[in-house]
Formats: C-alpha cells, structure tokens, sequence
C-alpha cells in the first residue's frame, strides 16, 4: 500500500495595486514541514478489533509541536490525536475501533502546525470476518467433516478416487504464516508454510498430497489424457476452482475469464489466495491474492527445491514448479486414503 503525501498551499502571495503606486507587496510563504508522515497498518483486520496508529517520519524545523488528524472513509469519522500546543509528552498514536461492515477503509492521517504546510498519508485496510468474508462456499456436497484434534478446526472433505481431500486450506497455527503476517485471514485463507512445515503440518491420519495423489484427482475429471507427475492437466482446473465472493463485492474471487469454466464438479473450493516467497530482512512477500492458488506437494524436486501445484485465474491448466523449500511458503491440502 502506498502513502500519497499531499501539501496544501495554505499561503496566499498578494499584490497591491494603486493608481498612484505600482510597487508589488508580497507576503512570506509557509514553510514545509521536514520529512512525508507516515503509518502502518495491516492489509487485513477483523470487524471489531482494535489497533492503534503510530504516525512518524515529520517534524517541523524549529522543532516545535505537531498536530495529527484523523479521517476514516467510507465511515466520514473524524478524530484529532495530537494538537499542536499539546504537551510534547502526549504521543500522536490514534486508538480505532474497526466497523462491523466488511468494506475496504481509507485512513488518512494529517501532520499540521500553524505557519506549515500539511503533510498527508492515506492506508487502505480490508475488513474481513471468518464466518462472513467468503460468501458462495456451500459444503453440503461433502462426505464428511474432520475436526483436527489439536485444535478443534473442523475440515469438510470430498472422496475422489478412493482418497479423502480437504475442501478448505489447512489453517493449522502450529506452524506457517498467515497472509501478509495477517492473524484476520488465517481461518479464511488458511497458513502458508515452507515445504519442510507443511511436511509435518497435517494432522495424524492426514498427509501433504504426492504428485501421484494430484495425478489421480485430475485424472478422475479427464480418465484419457494420460497425467503424468510433474506435468500440466491441461483443462482440469475449473473443475477444481470455486466461484465464490468476497466481502460484499459482487465480483468472484476468481476474475471472469471467457476461456476458464469454473465449475467445482470436485467441491474442493479452490480460491486465489496467493502465495508467499523470501524478502528482505527475513521476512516474506505474499503476493498472488485473487490470482494464484499454490499448493505443496510431498515431491522433493532436489536437495533444494520441491514441486508445487498452482492455478491462475485466466488458465484451465493445474501447473507444476519447483520452489526452495524453505524460501516460499504456499497452502496446504491434506489428504487420507478412504476411510
């Protein structure tokens, strides 16, 4: 998310002008503040929680007192967290409350002084509900429900092939990240984890699907096409994909391409919540929301890199890679021979 710093002009330059006199009398311009205010604030956050803003990198040059203000569209709330004669002891963080209405928020904070021009950021935060922010899943279809033991999460699963699959991405917390170090998205999009963690992710019973495991599921939607691992299954994924919705948006998950026919015939749901690779200062960039799907398999491709399956939203093909096993992090599907 970028901020966009905006100055405002709160100076006018006027001129005299006399019959008599021509002589111009310009009046001094106010000074810029040093340094573009800025916050952070998480991609996505819960209905009802609350966060409090810290907004820095702004000070004026006489090192005088800021003002900082507050502005939360589409809710138009308005909020002062600092005034610019307050005590220098008084910290400019503003404490908020996020709505109950699943909608994507604008903040803006602005850093003001008398005799400065002001200094604006604007974030964007996406407000998500575990029970609510995906509409359209419907696991009636399912041929059971697992509840994971450790801790109480339960699973539908489809029975394809003799072979039992989750129908949501593993949201097991003992291991991986949630998307963009969100905990809001983790029982909806599910954690992502290196290949090593989601080796030992699934529960007892349960395993990380092979190549062989994927080959049978596509096989099961295209018997003659003869899959083979590590190959694409060409015009498959529709009958994998989910056309689910987002909030209150009224388009899909997925974006509408003519070529791809989604379908869920499998009842496996899979959406596009993106994947994460290795960043600077050890942290991950997630990426790929609305997009990708990327699921593990248990196939090492070598001693660095394992294979994993992904979906993209204007191609029919379930594709193949290899990636570093401990420098990108996708979902997990488990998977069990029928019980």
């Amino acid at each position: 998310m970028r901020c966009k710093h905006i100055f405002l002009w709160l100076a006018l330059a006027a001129s005299l002008f006399a019959v008599s006199c021509k002589k111009e009398e310009e009046e001094e311009l106010d000074e810029y503040l040093y340094g573009s205010v800025y916050f952070s604030i998480p991609q996505f956050l819960s209905a009802g929680q609350t966060v409090t803003l810290s907004p820095t990198g702004v000070r004026r040059a006489d090192g005088g007192g800021l003002g900082y203000a507050w502005e939360v569209t589409p809710t138009a709330q308005l909020d002062t967290s600092r005034f610019e004669k307050d005590p220098a002891s008084k910290k400019p963080d503003w404490t908020y409350t996020i709505p109950d209405t699943l909608v994507t928020l604008q903040i803006k904070v602005t850093a003001f002084a008398a005799g400065y021009y002001t200094s604006s950021c604007t974030q964007e935060t996406v407000v998500v509900d575990a029970e609510n922010s995906v509409r359209g899943l419907d696991f009636s279809g399912a041929d059971g429900v697992f509840a994971d033991p450790r801790d109480g999460k339960e699973y539908p699963y489809v029975t394809h092939g003799g072979r039992d699959w989750f129908a949501r991405n593993l949201a097991y917390e003992g291991a991986g990240q949630p998307y963009d170090y969100c905990p809001a998205v983790k029982d909806i999009f599910g954690m992502y984890y290196t290949w090593g963690e989601a080796s030992a992710a699934c529960p007892e019973g349960w395993r990380l699907p092979t190549e062989a495991d994927w080959v049978a599921l596509a096989s099961g939607f295209r018997p003659d096409a003869g899959f083979q691992p590590q190959e694409t299954f060409t015009d498959v994924a529709g009958a994998l994909m989910g056309n689910a919705r987002f909030n209150e948006e009224e388009e899909p998950l997925w974006e509408y391409w003519p070529s791809v026919k989604i379908t869920n015939d499998a009842k496996l749901y899979i959406l596009p919540y993106g994947y994460a690779a290795a960043g600077h200062g050890g942290k991950y960039g997630f990426t790929g929301f609305r997009e990708f799907a990327v699921f593990w398999t248990a196939d090492e491709y070598d001693a660095e890199m394992a294979i994993y399956r992904y979906f993209y939203q204007d191609k029919t093909g379930v594709y193949a890679n290899a990636g570093f096993k401990e420098d990108f992090l996708a979902s997990v599907r488990c998977v069990r021979d029928s019980q």
